[in-house]
């Protein structure tokens, strides 16, 4: 005989209670004598009777639980989107749907938004990383088919059966001038795109190179500017190339460079224990490395080279990369921008209320900190440099300034001292000739 499954404290209530519902309306007890029998609260059988309080108990929610559902799939289908909402924009979303919807409490603050995100499982505040609309809208169905053919062709020609002889460099830009936020988006997503428009003024790129096989090289950072800055490659412990030009996009001339001396060698060199004398130590844990900067991407390497269906080569989760609210072929889309227009003048009555603040004086700007000094160095274009060539060069570079300034001080020829002006001769008058007075008028008498 199946054994009965044991019921919660709670269940148990339930069901007592809608038998006592049942016997008074069955018409075999009265609710005095149900309310007896069964043990339950005359009150609240009343109440159920009468289909009163007869929700959730306790604090209620804003919305209604239909509502929040279409809540949380608006949220996850803007993370998709990759325009991702953060806390203040739930806000203001959160309290135009309690306007529309005509609730007497139409606030939202920090404590009720936690308590939604603790009531859905599926959603959680996550770390953004800039993404460019434009550029990722050029990654279209047309161009991945094109993608496909080419490596179909390596695959065919049995350049892709070997993992040590499948390579991937990928450049990535970062955009400086657009900071991180703290997004809703899927729980369990470790990255979560946020596009913005426009192109980045200032960025750093940094080219990572590795294997199938889960080798990693020493990674490029390259920043825009002409002179190359010691601060940069502080704590690097030589792991990685620093290299600068004009815009901080990778150029022709640094690529090749990169390829000549970092990658070819690699290449060429053809097994895994030659390969092993060239790696950062970063990507490995090896005796004698700060264990906090210390990890293993051998793993990660693997999976990104199965994910993205480049080793093993599958076509399909290539195709998957293509988004179709990015692919203009796909899917056309226009978005009406509304530019209120913003009055200032509450503003500045509550400046004057609260703090006293009767003119633009009493607003001042924040004092400039002075930044450290730090020492720069100008190499030959495409140049690339770790922490202690960097050092190396430097003092090389103050040395020969110096030598410089001692020949120059050398050179020059020793001067005599100045000679002092001879004291002019007195001048003699002529004989015979008395020498004139000085004579002084006097006033005329009036």
């Amino acid at each position: 005989m199946p054994q009965s499954k044991l019921c919660t404290a709670a269940e148990v209530s339930k069901q007592i209670m809608d038998a006592a519902i049942q016997a008074v309306k069955t018409e075999e007890m009265s609710q005095r004598s149900a309310a007896k029998s069964y043990g339950v609260s005359r009150s609240t059988l009343r109440n159920r009777l009468q289909n009163r309080h007869t929700g959730h108990q306790g604090g209620q929610t804003k919305f209604s639980p239909r509502m929040e559902t279409e809540l949380v799939e608006l949220l996850k289908a803007c993370c998709d989107m990759r325009i991702p909402l953060n806390r203040y924009h739930c806000y203001q979303l959160f309290s135009q749907l309690a306007v529309e919807l005509g609730l007497p409490n139409t606030a939202c603050n920090a404590q009720s938004f936690r308590s939604f995100l603790d009531r859905h499982d599926e959603i959680s505040l996550r770390i953004t990383h800039a993404s460019n609309r434009k550029q990722d809208r050029e990654w279209t169905a047309e161009v991945c088919e094109e993608y496909i053919s080419k490596l179909q062709k390596l695959y065919d020609e049995g350049f892709l059966n070997t993992p040590e002889q499948v390579w991937n460099l990928d450049e990535t830009a970062f955009d400086t001038t657009n900071l991180f936020d703290r997004v809703v988006g899927r729980k369990g997503m470790k990255q979560i795109p946020s596009q913005y428009n426009g192109t980045a003024k200032e960025c750093v790129t940094v080219l990572p190179c590795g294997n199938a096989a889960g080798l990693q090289l020493k990674p490029l950072a390259l920043y825009s500017g002409k002179l190359h800055l010691k601060s940069r490659l502080e704590d690097t412990f030589n792991m990685c190339y620093h290299a600068v030009n004009e815009s901080g996009y990778m150029d022709q001339l640094i690529f090749a460079n990169y390829i000549k001396e970092v990658v070819f060698p690699e290449i060429a060199a053809g097994t895994k224990d030659t390969l092993l004398s060239h790696l950062v130590m970063l990507w490995f844990r090896t005796d004698g490395f700060p264990q906090e900067f210390a990890f293993n991407a051998g793993t990660n390497l693997k999976s990104g080279f199965a994910q993205c269906g480049l080793f093993p080569f599958n076509p399909d989760m290539i195709r998957k990369t293509v988004k179709p609210y990015t692919d203009p072929s796909v899917l056309q889309r226009g978005i009406r921008q509304v530019q209120s227009e913003i009055n200032h003048d509450k503003l500045v009555e509550v400046l004057r209320a609260e703090y006293g603040i009767t003119d633009a004086d009493g607003l001042q700007a924040p004092k400039k900190k002075r930044l450290g000094k730090n020492t720069m160095l100008r190499l030959k274009a495409g140049a690339l440099i770790t922490s202690d060539e960097m050092v190396a060069e430097i003092k090389a570079e103050s040395a020969r300034k110096k030598a410089v300034q001692a020949a120059a001080k050398a050179a020059k020829p020793s001067r005599a001292p100045k000679r002092k002006a001879p004291e002019p001769e007195p001048v003699l008058e002529p004989p015979g000739k008395k020498a004139s007075k000085a004579t002084t008028k006097k006033p005329r008498r009036k």
